[in-house]
């Protein structure tokens, strides 16, 4: 999913709660943090990678109880 500032996330989630969207490097160092809310049903959130350099990303989503990950792709 290569993109140059937004991107959308989606999650199915079985209840509403704070989640934590935590974004990585290759390397392993978190480069952004930032909560989101989700309802139950399929979220789509929104991600701005603007600040961050072209490259791979890895991100996790999590509320403490369950986590989805995946990668991304910011090309410019």
């Amino acid at each position: 999913n290569p993109f140059s500032d937004l991107t959308q996330i989606l999650i199915q989630s079985k209840v509403s709660g704070q989640f934590f969207l935590q974004v990585y490097d290759l390397t392993g160092t978190l480069q952004d943090q930032q909560a989101v809310n989700v309802f139950p049903g399929l979220n789509q959130i929104e991600y701005d990678g603007s600040r961050l350099p072209q490259g791979f990303y890895i991100y996790s989503l999590t509320d403490g109880f369950q986590a989805v990950a995946g990668k991304m792709l910011i090309q410019r």
